[in-house]
């Protein structure tokens, strides 16, 4: 799942949190502050816009467990299982 942090009458941040009580669901922030996620959502995958095509799937892997990661992560993630993929994320 890629999230905007910023969403028309609420936060993607909220949303997602939402959305992971009832299932694990991989899951990337797009924003063009990342450090407010990251405050927010501490150890969260992110992505700062603008980004490139190299920039995007770098982050969907690092979501899916499949990327070391990024410099300055902070520990790591629980597993999660989604239909039959199964990871350990690392971010």
């Amino acid at each position: 799942m890629i999230v905007d942090v910023r969403l028309g009458g609420g936060s993607g941040v909220s949303a997602v949190e939402e959305i992971l009580r009832a299932e694990a669901i991989p899951h990337l922030f797009v924003s063009g502050d990342i450090s407010a996620v990251q405050a927010l959502s501490p150890g969260a995958v992110c992505i700062r816009k603008p980004f490139g095509e190299a920039d995007i799937t770098q982050a969907i892997q690092r979501a899916l467990g499949v990327a070391p990661p990024a410099e300055g992560s902070r520990g790591p993630l629980p597993s999660f299982a989604v239909g039959g993929l199964r990871g350990d994320r690392t971010e």
